[in-house]
This record gives C-alpha cells, structure tokens and sequence, in this order.
C-alpha cells in the first residue's frame, strides 16, 4: 500500500509578556520569512488568547515531517528561531494531520478579547482556586 505522507502541524502555547510585544512581533515577522523560504512550509497562524493579553497560540503547518525536519535543520532557524521561541513556549506539540477542512479564503482580524479578560480567573471555573 502506497500512502502520501500527511501534512503536519506544529503547535505551540507562548506567553508573551505585555512588554516584549513589539520584539516578539518582530521575531514572528523573521521567523514567518524564513518559514516561507523553506520547502513544503504551508502556512502560519498566530492566535491571541480572549482571555489574555499576554497568551498566544502558534501553528505552523508543513506538507510533511520531513520538511518540517529540513527546516529545523537550517543554520537560521537553529542561530534565531529556536533560541527567539524558546524565551516565550510554555508548550508545544507537533501533529499529523488526519482531517482537514478549511476555507480558501485568509482573513486578518483584531483579537476578539474577551471584556472580563484582565478580572477573569480561569482557575475559579476549575475548582482549582
């Protein structure tokens, strides 16, 4: 059985404190150029949390495991991508896709922050606080 190889994505959980914003903004940028440089890099989508200013999810999707590995291997990513996310994941993950559904269409947006976002305590919810 001949199978092609799945599309993966890698996920990571940031905390981005309210004053290294703009560095990491500009650490996306860099990365994102060198992501696209890179063979098989599909997309990039950086999620803001709407319950935090500070928390930030990444996903990077590649057409395959290799690519991905191909890219790690790059003296760039290894000299300024690796060392720039390691200051802000708190947890990562990379997955192979089994099921995808998406839209054709990209679209850009304001974070939909939520109004309780700097009283809200998620714990309480929990039973943990």
């Amino acid at each position: 059985m001949n199978v092609a190889p799945n599309a993966i994505a890698v996920i990571a959980q940031l905390v981005v404190p309210a004053d290294a914003r703009d560095h990491f903004d500009q650490g996306c940028d860099r990365m994102v150029e060198l992501c696209a440089e890179s063979p098989g890099f599909l997309s990039s989508e950086l999620g803001q949390s709407t319950d935090s200013l500070e928390d930030f999810t990444l996903i990077h999707r590649w057409a395959d495991v290799g690519a991905y590995r191909k890219f790690l291997s790059r003296y760039e990513i290894k000299l300024e991508v690796i060392p720039f996310l390691s200051i802000f994941t708190k947890d990562s993950v990379t997955v192979e896709i089994i099921r995808d559904s998406q839209s054709d269409q990209v679209e850009r947006g304001t974070s939909s922050l939520a109004f309780d976002a700097q009283t809200f305590d998620r714990g309480s919810i929990h039973g943990e606080r």
